[in-house]
């Protein structure tokens, strides 16, 4: 199908028939479209605009009164159609040079349909509507990086290529009746985007390989691809949802079939971090080299540097304890005095900086860089503001926080910051006062360690039976989120650790 869709010249894709929302659905979709245009001189900065670094990003301006905002509900209905959601659907949409989308008697263009959803996304935390209770959203977003030859991964603006990585992370959005689609249904994507030789061994499609084979064989060649370890922030996922045959897969491969939930996974930490040094080298060998040192498939060897174990930890976080505004209140009580006690010789402007930049994991509310100075202003704020009302700030963008003070808006992006950081993951001090956030399971004796190619540090669980280790997550800590571990370990001259993980 791959090879049909590629020498097709202009596709016609059927979504089904129109229930009658139809043409207030398409209204709403080309008005959003319209004002993407608008905003992008008629989408020529349509990358730029959405992307910082290469990384998708959000905006902080609510749409324009030119998109009606009572159409939101027909226009999130319409994305969630069963096609935008299909796997194997990818390929029809990206590979075609474009397409024509028909609603019942209605007809679009798919490009426009697939930028509106993008720009959808983009305008997200401005949108009166929960975009994570309509996953067609997001996949039409996915759908129109890959599809969008001149505006999307592979357009002339980017400057992140396309990647298996990218194709493998994206696909858990959609839904398949087999987890092995997830890796097997994205041959054509990877022939036409990313490698156009001879189809790499682990691509092949056999169905008689064990999911867990499937899996983590991509795993390691998504490692292989790039020589980073970006796979760790995709691994938490889906944990708290394992199956009966979870146990068989090694701690360090990702669920490629398992769609981020917002009430049961963490966040993703920020992309701006450099802990590990991303792609460097040692002796010419890659320091991600993954099959030299060890025999066993499904453990991964890694070399990087120990820098502590955690020593003490405060509660989880889940949604009931940061909705509530004495339990937040309480965990950043809480979360202070444990930095307290760990570091005597710090004053308290430095300890409230540590924290700040913590509980909010060294993000804004939009997962940009932020320095401690405006963490620290912004923590501030918010319990201020708790303290005195007993109540959070009216979210920032919304009708209710129209006349919000500044101090009142500044509250209000902590507020979501923290939530971001902190959701489902653990406050916790090291053996040598580190503060850091880690995941809910993370606790006293658990190692915290810089993996080279890693750009956040990670949560390893030691194996007392042979010494090797048990992946749990990336996390956030403070103070060496910018290779600082790094640097102190080279300049030791210190030998490199080498870790076995299962």
């Amino acid at each position: 199908m791959a090879d049909i869709y590629s020498n097709t010249t202009h596709g016609l894709i059927w979504l089904g028939e129109d229930y009658g929302d139809g043409a207030a659905a398409l209204k709403g979709v080309t008005a959003i479209y319209e004002e993407a245009c608008a905003e992008t001189d008629n989408c020529t900065r349509l990358y730029e605009t959405m992307h910082d670094r290469g990384d998708w990003c959000f905006s902080d301006r609510v749409l324009s009164e030119n998109v009606d905002f009572s159409a939101m509900i027909v226009v999130t209905k319409f994305y969630n159609v069963p096609w935008f959601q299909r796997l194997w659907c990818v390929q029809e949409a990206a590979l075609p040079k474009e397409s024509t989308c028909y609603y019942g008697y209605f007809e679009l263009p798919l490009m426009k349909i697939l930028i509106a959803a993008r720009w959808l996304i983009f305008k997200g935390f401005q949108v009166p509507i929960n975009l994570d209770d309509h996953p067609g959203v997001y996949c039409a977003g996915w759908i129109q990086a890959v599809a969008d030859h001149d505006r999307g991964f592979c357009g002339k603006n980017s400057i992140e290529d396309m990647s298996l990585f990218t194709l493998l992370t994206s696909s858990a959005e959609f839904k398949s009746l087999d987890p092995r689609d997830h890796v097997f249904s994205l041959v054509g994507l990877y022939r036409r985007f990313v490698n156009t030789g001879k189809l790499p061994t682990w691509l092949q499609p056999d169905y008689t390989k064990p999911t867990v084979e499937v899996f983590r064989d991509a795993a390691r060649a998504v490692i292989m691809e790039r020589d980073d370890l970006r796979i760790f922030h995709k691994v938490a996922t889906g944990r708290s949802r394992d199956g009966p045959n979870e146990d068989a897969f090694p701690s360090w491969v990702p669920r490629w079939d398992k769609r981020w939930s917002k009430v049961s996974d963490v966040s993703g930490l920020a992309l701006h971090f450099r802990a590990g040094n991303v792609k460097t080298k040692l002796n010419g060998v890659s320091r991600t080299d993954t099959g030299h040192q060890c025999s066993d498939m499904n453990i991964l060897c890694i070399e990087g540097s120990m820098v502590a174990t955690i020593s003490e930890s405060t509660e989880a976080m889940s949604w009931e304890i940061l909705g509530d505004v004495i339990a937040r209140s309480s965990i950043i009580a809480s979360t202070r005095d444990m930095l307290q006690r760990h570091a005597a010789a710090k004053r308290r402007h430095e300890v409230e900086s540590c924290l700040a930049m913590t509980l909010c994991g060294g993000a804004d509310h939009l997962c940009r860089s932020i320095d401690e100075e405006d963490a620290r202003r912004s923590l501030d704020s918010l319990s201020d503001i708790m303290l005195r009302t007993g109540e959070f700030p009216a979210v920032h963008g919304s009708p209710a926080a129209e006349n919000a003070s500044a101090e009142e808006i500044i509250a209000s992006k902590c507020r979501f910051a923290m939530q971001n950081a902190c959701i489902y993951r653990r406050a916790f001090v090291t053996d040598n006062s580190h503060p850091g956030l880690g995941p809910m399971i993370a606790g006293r004796g658990d190692v915290v360690a810089v993996l080279y190619g890693c750009r956040w540090p990670v949560i390893l669980r030691p194996r007392q039976e042979n010494g090797h280790y048990e992946f749990l997550d990336v996390a956030y800590v403070h103070g060496i989120m910018h290779g600082e571990a790094v640097r102190e370990h080279e300049a030791a001259g210190k030998p490199n650790d080498v870790f076995h993980i299962h």
